[in-house]
């Protein structure tokens, strides 16, 4: 058992099947599968029973569960009292339409952040319903799409040759 392993079991639970973990954690449905499986075996325990429909946890994997979020919990407490802001990985992810010229925006926004500072960035490349989907999920904070504005969304204006959402994270960043 390590720390991934509880991720990937609070991920489970959350997501209520492995298939949308898996999707979640970005990794392949029976990688996870054999994941979890081996996390059971090792402990000599089933946290998950299997129904067509998705997973539920037994009573024992509810107190799996809510001792390896507590875990979580704990550990993510600890990094953050010890990372200064400067040493903190800032994370951007956006989901766009297939367009170059979306592409070609993010590249100059990613080229244009602070080299002093760690980023993680993820560009997704989707249709409009996964990127609704990616960020009901959490996946995602921004979606790029054309003649649509919300709060959290952002778009490429033609007029003038930006992204509405660099603006904002140029105070962020």
């Amino acid at each position: 058992m390590n720390i991934l392993s509880l991720k990937y079991a609070v991920t489970v639970a959350r997501c209520g099947s492995i298939t949308g973990a898996a999707e979640q954690l970005a990794m392949s449905q029976p990688n996870l599968s054999k994941a979890i499986k081996e996390l059971e075996t090792s402990l000599g325990i089933t946290i998950f029973q299997r129904t067509s429909t998705g997973v539920i946890p037994t009573g024992q994997g509810l107190e799996f569960l809510d001792s390896a979020r507590h875990i979580l919990q704990q550990l993510d407490e600890l990094e953050n009292r010890y990372k200064t802001d400067e040493n903190r990985k800032i994370a951007f992810s956006v989901s766009v339409p297939r367009a170059s010229y979306i592409t070609y925006a993010f590249a100059d926004f990613a080229n244009s952040l602070s080299a002093d500072r760690e980023f993680e960035l993820n560009f997704m490349e989707t249709n409009s319903m996964e990127a609704v989907q990616n960020i009901s999920r959490k996946r995602i904070f921004f979606r790029c799409a054309k003649g649509l504005r919300t709060d959290i969304s952002a778009w490429y204006s033609n007029s003038h040759k930006s992204w509405d959402c660099m603006r904002f994270s140029e105070s962020i960043f």
